[in-house]
């Protein structure tokens, strides 16, 4: 091979190389301008990241949905729990609500040789009443109803105390209720004393029914 051969072959070679060695430092900064060490948040293939100790869904969003959110990382939207909660419970309250039970006659019932109702708790019409409970200095009614039952064929039984009188079944329910407050604040350090009311309301037990025949009118 001739000499002016080789050298043209070697400075083609050298060229080569040396475009090549040019381009590795190009392709490096590249990627390096095109992250933003602040707001860049790498997440998994299942599409959840974990970022300050919270857990968002990455949803994808068009180019439209990008103009009303507040971070935006490569195209997604993280989206976390917007609100915080908490619940406070306020002492127990006790409140009797009582009424005539269903299935009594309209004029009552007159047991002329002794006897008496038979009681069932189940149906019958509805009593209500309500409790008071303070918030920030403002009084707030919670209701609370229970139903009050019915006479029937069958049950405990309830004697009348006299024979020259008509009765009706009457019944008395004592309810605890056990109230309690619900507060939301938006989610962040930043809103840490931001909490206002949410819901309020009351768990109910029935403690107590008592059944009696109540007077109504002579015979």
């Amino acid at each position: 091979m001739k000499k002016s051969t080789l050298n043209r072959i070697l400075s083609m070679a050298f060229a080569i190389v040396m475009s090549l060695t040019l381009c590795i430092p190009a392709f490096a900064t590249d990627e390096k301008e095109n992250i933003d060490t602040d707001e860049y948040v790498p997440y998994d293939s299942d599409g959840m990241i974990i970022d300050d100790g919270i857990i968002y869904q990455v949803v994808t969003i068009s180019t439209e949905e990008t103009a009303k959110v507040n971070r935006v990382d490569d195209g997604v939207i993280l989206r976390g729990p917007k609100y915080q909660y908490k619940t406070e419970y306020l002492p127990y309250e006790r409140i009797v609500l009582g009424g005539y039970a269903g299935n009594n006659k309209p004029e009552g019932e007159r047991f002329a040789t002794g006897g008496g109702f038979y009681f069932s708790d189940n149906g019958g019409p509805t009593a209500s009443g309500s409790i008071s409970i303070t918030l920030s200095d403002k009084l707030k009614w919670l209701s609370v109803s229970v139903s009050l039952g019915k006479a029937s064929s069958s049950g405990k039984f309830v004697t009348v105390p006299r024979t020259d009188a008509y009765y009706k079944l009457y019944v008395e329910k004592t309810v605890e209720l056990h109230p309690y407050v619900t507060y939301q604040r938006p989610s962040g350090a930043a809103h840490a004393d931001e909490w206002t009311v949410y819901a309020v309301g009351a768990t109910r037990t029935v403690v107590d029914v008592n059944q009696y025949a109540k007077f109504y009118k002579w015979a």
